[in-house]
């Protein structure tokens, strides 16, 4: 946790002139416009300025180069694209991200990782549990046929740590706590207890839907009271494993490479991709490629219950540019909504899901201010009845390319048209590309 302090060495919570020092807290949640990807980062901002930042997940099929400035800027007070000029002299400390969640490991949504590890400091690290060697070798495959002939070796090995050793990746200093997969027909639907962040150690299993609270300080009687959580969960999908499993056995070019990472690491990496790529489309003639991100973990953002009974009174300000349009003014609401549901590339066509999550997260979904729609508006991946979670919530927001992206068999469009009509009104449904101008930033102001 930080402290922001303006020139005199006061703590400060101001924001574009917004807000000003000892004055009311506050979140920012930026939809930040990567293309066909996903960066979404949270900064709460406590009474005195101590800061907690989060991050979900970090990556786009963009070059690197393209939106790296963007993970630089993403926790500056302006927003801007361009990171700050270097201080000459000692290097500044950097700053930390306190989470970061990763919902699943193709190249689109952690690409930008190496980068954001390069530039802060990342306390914890949040992934979906992958239970033994079967698991992790079928998910480095389904990572690696996604990549391609563009991504670097050195992004190759690092996905490869980051599925057989996260903690050697990220340094003995990191957190990584893994999220274990719920399965709708055996998991217990009473809600485990909530945990505080700062008493779980690295290595550290926890279940779907238990709740991570985290100390930042709304008030101004002191200390760190927890006052905002985070629920991680994923599905346990047998069947998108099986049908994998079966289809890479089958495969007889990857039959001759029994050590994957080893024949990858050894230049055979284009045969391999090739075959892999096969697999993907037998599965799209099944129409079924949804299934391959079914155990996609995702999370909810969101006030503790006595806190957003007792003490939440919100004031939201839109940016002055919402998924590129001009507002008419600046808009204030008054309430209690705060709270933010990212899906990932999960799939809603699997009805288990949307279920379940109305079942477990029934005190949290009033809550609810914005929802994302997953899989970059795949009509594969989506399911209407998101919309019945809660029909208050002000907006549901997407990230994707204006550019045609490969998908399955040929290239297609994002998001689909059968998504994009389903919705009552078209600002509800907040379309981030990569044009810079459609970026969405939401400031609460929390009293």
């Amino acid at each position: 946790m930080e402290m922001e302090e303006n020139k005199q060495g006061h703590s400060s919570v101001g924001m574009n002139g917004l807000f000003t020092a000892g004055m009311t807290p506050f979140l920012t949640r930026t939809i930040h416009p990567v293309g066909h990807g996903a960066f979404y980062t949270e900064k709460l901002t406590g009474f005195n300025g101590n800061i907690i930042r989060v991050v979900y997940d970090c990556g786009s099929k963009q070059a690197i180069k393209q939106w790296q400035n963007i993970i630089d800027s993403a926790f500056t007070a302006q927003g801007d694209t361009m990171a700050k000029p270097k201080a000459k002299g000692k290097r500044p400390p950097k700053e930390e991200i306190e989470i970061l969640f990763v919902s699943h490991l193709d190249e689109d949504h952690i690409s930008g990782i190496s980068r954001l590890k390069k530039k802060y400091d990342v306390k914890c690290v949040v992934l979906p549990l992958l239970k033994d060697k079967t698991t992790k070798k079928l998910e480095f495959l389904l990572a690696l046929g996604k990549t391609t002939s563009k991504t670097k070796e050195s992004d190759i090995r690092a996905l490869h740590s980051l599925i057989y050793n996260p903690q050697e990746y990220w340094g003995k200093d990191t957190k990584i706590l893994y999220v274990e997969p719920y399965d709708p027909e055996t998991g217990d639907i009473n809600p485990a207890s909530p945990k505080n962040l700062a008493e779980l150690k690295t290595g550290e299993t926890i279940k779907s839907f238990q709740a991570l609270n985290i100390g930042v300080n709304f008030s101004d009687k002191g200390g760190d009271k927890c006052c905002w959580k985070y629920i991680p969960f994923n599905f346990d999908e047998k069947n998108r494993t099986k049908l994998f499993k079966k289809l890479v056995d089958e495969c007889l070019v990857l039959k001759q490479f029994p050590d994957i990472a080893s024949a990858v690491f050894r230049g055979c990496r284009s045969k391999e991709i090739s075959a892999l790529k096969c697999i993907y489309r037998q599965i799209g003639e099944t129409k079924e490629p949804s299934r391959l991100n079914s155990n996609s973990l995702m999370v909810y953002s969101g006030p503790v219950e006595s806190f957003a009974q007792d003490s939440l009174t919100v004031c939201r300000e839109e940016d002055d540019k919402v998924a590129g349009e001009k507002l008419d003014s600046v808009k204030w609401g008054q309430g209690k909504n705060a709270a933010c549901l990212y899906l990932g590339d999960a799939d809603l066509v699997n009805t288990d899901v949307l279920s379940t999550i109305r079942i477990r997260l029934q005190a949290e979904l009033p809550q609810l201010d914005m929802i994302q729609v997953p899989h970059h508006g795949s009509v594969n991946s989506y399911n209407h009845e998101l919309q019945e979670l809660n029909p208050d919530v002000e907006y549901y927001f997407l990230s994707h390319s204006k550019e045609l992206v490969s998908c399955g068999k040929g290239k297609h469009p994002f998001p689909d048209s059968q998504v994009t009509a389903d919705f009552k009104s078209p600002k509800r449904l907040l379309c981030i590309s990569e044009e810079l101008n459609t970026k969405c930033k939401m400031e609460y102001r929390i009293m």
